[in-house]
């Protein structure tokens, strides 16, 4: 399945796609840094063991981001969780290179309504870096409400955000 935007293509990916992926994992060094990773770079045994993870979530799938020329623009991870009723996004990484050209918009708008595609689905949330702050404003940006602050199941802190589907309480 593939989800086809404006500008981009969202095409699924497996971990046989880790090494053709690695290069939009590791798209961001100083978000990597954040993240636990001293040196700003995932190995390709890492970028298998992440979309391994996911895959292991409800729904969990691994999304190369594509411009029309098939060119890798970054990489996306959803998931349903904690439950059927939540859709997640995991992770939303845009190479340094492609950011500022409104792809980062484009690629939330294709989630959010891939995820409330879902009947099921009432709410999408997402888990932001405490000290990411261009991400906190990028996802504020787009509707998305900041509510808690917990540990990660990695152990990072991060500020957990909401978007209520449109047409709940309607």
């Amino acid at each position: 399945m593939n989800i086809l935007g404006n500008n981009l293509t969202l095409i699924l990916a497996s971990a046989e796609s880790a090494e053709e992926l690695l290069p939009a994992f590791n798209g961001d060094a100083q978000f990597l840094r954040w993240s636990g990773y001293p040196s700003g770079m995932m190995s390709l045994s890492q970028v298998r063991d992440d979309i391994q993870e996911t895959s292991e979530l409800p729904g969990g799938t691994t999304w190369r981001i594509a411009d029309r020329e098939g060119g890798l623009i970054g990489v996306a991870e959803t998931a349903f969780h904690p439950s059927a009723n939540v859709g997640w996004i995991a992770l939303l990484i845009i190479r340094r290179e492609f950011q500022g050209r409104g792809y980062g918009r484009e690629v939330a708008a294709l989630l959010k309504d891939y995820l409330f595609s879902s009947s099921e689905v009432t709410e999408l949330g997402l888990g932001v870096l405490v000290q990411n702050t261009p991400a906190q404003a990028f996802w504020e940006s787009c509707g998305y409400v900041r509510n808690a602050r917990h540990r990660d199941t990695h152990g990072n802190d991060c500020y957990v955000y909401r978007l209520p589907h449109p047409t709940v309480g309607v």
